[in-house]
């Protein structure tokens, strides 16, 4: 199809409503003012954060910070004599992909 400008769009629309009414004049306008739509920026409606979407944030944060200290205090029970900060520690250098003094298998099974 032919690239048209909204001005050019407007007079062709003005010269055909001048037409007669017959089926292919009322074809090119409904198709016309299609595209003049498709041409006419539409207004994006912004939207701005809400609370609920920051109460579902923390929610999420609080379930994966309560997950993630169960399985601390699981791994606790294989080692009770290093505190619960050193065992934190070590999880978060196994998950970097660095060395652990905590073997595999405490990971893979936490439960005694």
């Amino acid at each position: 199809m032919v690239d048209f400008t909204l001005d050019k769009l407007d007079e062709i629309l003005g010269q055909l409503k001048k037409l007669p009414k017959i089926k292919e004049a009322i074809n090119l306008r409904k198709r016309l003012e299609k595209e003049k739509e498709k041409l006419v920026p539409q207004v994006k409606e912004i939207t701005v954060p809400t609370i609920d979407k920051k109460i579902i944030a923390n929610q999420k944060r609080s379930s994966k910070q309560k997950r993630n200290w169960h399985y601390a205090k699981l791994i606790r029970n294989y080692f009770p004599e290093k505190p619960i900060l050193e065992i934190r520690r070590e999880i978060a250098k196994r998950k970097r992909g660095e060395g652990s003094s905590i073997s595999d298998a405490v990971y893979q099974n936490p439960s005694p």
